[in-house]
């Protein structure tokens, strides 16, 4: 589905080795627009979320506001969820993955 110039695909259901982005990637929305996905993952027997990938779209300026936004809408999502960690590890080195500690100028 591509809406408001955002391509979004929810994958569960793709075979692993044709996703694009994950299996339940989401999309981020900051104010009114779309600025990147998330592929996370909940494991409700360590009390922890996961996110396994970031990615941002490519017209995205990564600032610290941003990442201030979307540190508060995951606190807020493991509140919901009922878990007490997020857990974010290094990207795996695709290069269409943001590193989930930006260089920021």
């Amino acid at each position: 589905m591509r809406l408001f110039s955002f391509d979004y695909r929810f994958e569960g259901f793709v075979p692993a080795a044709k996703r694009r982005w994950g299996y339940y990637a989401l999309p981020i929305l900051q104010g009114d627009r779309f600025v990147g996905r998330l592929d996370p993952k909940l494991h409700r027997d360590h009390g922890e979320l996961e996110i396994k990938a970031l990615w941002w779209e490519p017209q995205v300026k990564v600032t610290r506001r941003l990442f201030a936004d979307l540190d508060d809408s995951l606190h807020r999502l493991a509140a919901f969820l009922g878990v007490d960690q997020i857990v974010m590890p290094p990207t795996a080195g695709n290069s269409r993955q943001a590193p989930l500690v930006p260089e920021m100028n």
